[in-house]
C-alpha cells in the first residue's frame, strides 16, 4: 500500500529543533544572505521561534549582537509573560470571585431523557455564578417539577 503524503504539516523547517536549525542556518548560509534589517526577527519567523530563541541561536552562529538589543528582547519576553498572567488571571480567583452558593442536583430523568435538575441552595437567580448554567437549570427545573405536580 503506497504511503499516503499528509499535506497539512507546517514546513519542515518549523518542526527543527535547536540542533537542526543550527546545521540547517549554517548548510544554507541563512546568515551570509539575509538581507532584512533585523535579524533577530527574520531568523525568529522563518524557523518559527520566539526571539529569545532566535538571539541565542544567532550567538551560537557567531551573529554579534548589541547587549542593547540583547537587554530590549529579554525585556519584551518579560513584559508579554506579565501580560499573559494578568489577562489570564489566577483560575483559583476567578471561580471563587463570582460564584455564590447556588447548586443544583439532578433527581431523574424526565420524558425524552432529560435531566431534571432541583435546586439545592443559595441565591436562586446568580447571574455571575462560574457555571451560569447551574443557577439557569434549578429554575427550569423547579418549573418542570411545578408544571409535573411533584
Amino acid at each position: 500500500m503506497p504511503r499516503q503524503k499528509n499535506q497539512l504539516q507546517s514546513p519542515r523547517r518549523k518542526r527543527m529543533t535547536r540542533e537542526d536549525r543550527l546545521q540547517s542556518a549554517t548548510a544554507a548560509r541563512w546568515v551570509e544572505r539575509y538581507q532584512g534589517k533585523d535579524i533577530i526577527k527574520g531568523y525568529s519567523k522563518w524557523f518559527a521561534v520566539d526571539p529569545l530563541c532566535a538571539l541565542t541561536e544567532l550567538k551560537i552562529l557567531g551573529v554579534r549582537i548589541d547587549d542593547e538589543r540583547e537587554r530590549q528582547i529579554r525585556d519584551l519576553i518579560q513584559a508579554r509573560a506579565g501580560t499573559r498572567r494578568r489577562r489570564k488571571g489566577s483560575p483559583a480567583e476567578d471561580h471563587n470571585a463570582d460564584c455564590d452558593e447556588t447548586f443544583a442536583q439532578i433527581i431523574g430523568v424526565h420524558s425524552g431523557k432529560r435531566a431534571v435538575w432541583r435546586h439545592v441552595g443559595g441565591n436562586r437567580r446568580a447571574s455571575n455564578c462560574h457555571d451560569h448554567r447551574t443557577a439557569h437549570r434549578s429554575l427550569v427545573a423547579e418549573q418542570v417539577l411545578h408544571a409535573e405536580g411533584q
